[in-house]
């Protein structure tokens, strides 16, 4: 699962948990998000629906950005395994 901390409206510190668990129709990522207090309350159902769209946002953008850490990874790995002479 990943996750980050986020700043709610009232900048209130909240640790969001995320994981991707689908597609929709359109072929885009759908994700399972919960959003916790310091003392560990799950609250995802309390955000207002304006939290809600930014912690979406956020989770989209955070899991774009693994992908391509992944990606660059892997050509990386690619690269270097292709200079390997037996």
């Amino acid at each position: 699962m990943n996750q980050f901390n986020f700043h709610l409206d009232n900048d209130d510190a909240v640790l969001i948990e995320y994981e991707p668990v689908d597609y929709d129709d359109h072929g885009n990522i759908e994700f399972e998000i919960y959003a916790y207090t310091e003392d560990g309350k799950e609250i995802w159902d309390d955000l207002t629906s304006s939290e809600q769209t930014k912690i979406e946002t956020q989770v989209k953008k955070d899991y774009a950005e693994i992908c391509r850490d992944n990606a660059a990874e892997a050509a990386i790995s690619q690269w270097e395994s292709s200079r390997d002479f037996p």
